[in-house]
């Protein structure tokens, strides 16, 4: 019987910047939460391709862990996938 992998996972960690809180997993930026424009009094969130805004900074934060654990993800802007042989460009 193998053992098991000592490989840990990267736990995802909030980080206080000037007029935000990005969620970081090691080098990566995986999600932020910020307050509105000119302190409209609501906070807005992205991670990948989700986004919205919430009254409070706990819950915009707790959205961006929710969408992170749902496995939210966005393409790499510049990793194109090579197109396959059966599909043609017209």
């Amino acid at each position: 019987m193998g053992k098991p992998s000592k490989r840990s996972k990267q736990r995802p960690y909030w980080e206080r910047a000037y007029e935000n809180h990005g969620y970081w997993r090691g080098n990566h930026k995986i999600g932020w939460a910020s307050l509105g424009p000119d302190g409209a009094g609501f906070y807005r969130w992205q991670t990948g391709t989700h986004s919205g805004s919430c009254k409070t900074l706990d819950e915009a934060k707790r959205m961006v862990e929710l969408a992170v654990e749902n496995g939210a993800s966005q393409l790499d802007l510049f990793d194109v996938p090579a197109p396959s042989e059966d599909s043609q460009a017209y």
